[in-house]
């Protein structure tokens, strides 16, 4: 009974095989560690849209900020420079997301070619890191675009708010919503303030 479990314990396996030749079934067969180790270019564009992402982020606070102080602004000269800086970041943002959505078709046509690699198949462990990050990536992108898209209807009411007030402050009468409509389409509103 002694010599039983000693033989377990040590350095060789059962039949003398040594222990670092064995393969651990529960780690799965090697081929499949093969895949991942293949990631590091995916990890490099991973980590790149996430800060691309995170620049999309900033850029949505400052946005945020501007348009506090907008609000409070009153010098015409002031409120058009402050308007033309928003509107440069809102073009930003939408140059920054239309290539982050590019990079993640990318991605994700990427992912399919590397299906079709030994030891990346579909169900492997690298392709489903590969899936499950560019997913998490996808959705990150998306909540920060519906945070911009909230973020430009609230800088339109509250545009659109600042306007009638003024509008109110000079003539004495409210504006209705189509007179405020020709007013921002055609530019008047910032040449009245």
């Amino acid at each position: 009974m002694l010599n039983l479990l000693s033989r377990s314990f040590s350095a060789h396996g059962s039949r003398g095989t040594p222990m670092r030749d064995i393969v651990d079934l529960e780690a799965g067969p090697l081929t499949d560690m093969m895949g991942v180790e293949k990631l590091n270019d995916f990890f490099e564009e991973v980590g790149f849209v996430k800060s691309q992402i995170q620049s999309i982020k900033l850029l949505l606070y400052k946005l945020q900020d501007e348009n506090e102080k907008r609000k409070t602004i009153t010098r015409r000269l002031a409120v058009q420079d402050l308007s033309a800086a928003m509107d440069k970041n809102a073009e930003e943002v939408l140059q920054k997301a239309k290539f982050v959505r590019g990079r993640l078709e990318e991605m994700d046509k990427a992912n399919i070619a590397s299906r079709k690699i030994p030891g990346s198949e579909e169900g492997t462990s690298a392709d489903r890191i590969r899936t499950c990050l560019t997913n998490s990536l996808r959705k990150k992108f998306r909540d920060i675009m519906g945070d911009f898209q909230h973020l430009r209807q609230k800088m339109l009411t509250d545009y659109r708010e600042s306007i009638s007030r003024r509008f109110y402050a000079l003539t004495g009468t409210y504006a209705d919503e189509e007179t405020l409509d020709k007013m921002i389409s055609t530019g008047e509103s910032e040449t009245f303030v």
